[in-house]
């Protein structure tokens, strides 16, 4: 799988620009302020819909025009994927894969996937824990719909609990129904990270210790408040220790 051309209409700094890539290694050259994180960033938002630098879309708008376009070419050994993106100033953004347009943005996941290195992945290590879930919630969506589907239902049925306790007459019968299904997507999306970390660690001891010519160790860790084992019966019983403080 490789990018085989990109081309960005009024996106950011560039008002046309066409590039053929090789199927191999890649290196753009240039001064300062130019626009080359500009196209790394239009390939990142290519595989997810969105900036690795920015949350408003506008913002990736060139200046005195209503919306962006950008247009990746993805090789693929049986058929070739054709991603096109109009990005428009009211936040609104329309997708088509091969022509056919895409409703929701995990339907673009995994078409081609992205491993993104750049100076604000220090954020990663230094700033909060959200950061690190994000990113394992990003690489992990890339390689399972079905962690993203459970992602996706986990957040919405939050939502929905917090509405619900909001209201000072709640239903507690529906509390409990809201509870459990928390729960099951929950230990869904739990267990998918362990593994995930589980194979980071398998790999990356090893990748590290070629870098450092077998100096340093590295290991990474998943800390949880919920005991990990029996995740779903434990989380259940967090929830609902927690009911007079939520």
């Amino acid at each position: 799988m490789y990018i085989k051309s990109i081309m960005l209409v009024n996106y950011r700094n560039y008002e046309n620009l066409q590039i053929k890539l090789s199927e191999n290694v890649n290196v753009f050259i240039g001064d300062n302020v130019q626009g080359k994180t500009n196209v790394l960033e239009a390939v990142y938002y290519g595989a997810f819909a969105k900036s690795h630098r920015t949350s408003r879309d506008k913002e990736l708008i060139n200046w005195n025009n209503d919306k962006a376009y950008l247009s990746l070419l993805v090789g693929k050994e049986r058929l070739d994927k054709r991603i096109d993106i109009n990005i428009l100033k009211d936040g609104k953004k329309a997708i088509k894969v091969n022509g056919v347009k895409v409703n929701k943005i995990g339907e673009l996941f995994g078409i081609f996937n992205v491993v993104m290195f750049s100076p604000e992945d220090l954020k990663v290590i230094k700033e909060a824990p959200n950061l690190r879930r994000k990113l394992l919630d990003m690489e992990l969506s890339q390689i399972n719909k079905k962690y993203y589907f459970n992602l996706v239902q986990y957040n919405k049925i939050l939502n929905e609990r917090n509405m619900l306790l909001k209201n000072n007459a709640f239903n507690e019968d529906m509390l409990e129904i809201y509870d459990y299904q928390l729960a099951v997507h929950a230990d869904y999306i739990i267990s998918k990270r362990l593994e995930y970390i589980d194979k980071v660690n398998f790999y990356g001891k090893e990748i590290h210790k070629d870098i450092t010519t077998e100096k340093e160790n590295i290991e990474f860790k998943y800390s949880c408040n919920v005991n990990l084992e029996d995740y779903k019966t434990n989380y259940l019983k967090k929830l609902k220790d927690n009911i007079k403080r939520d």
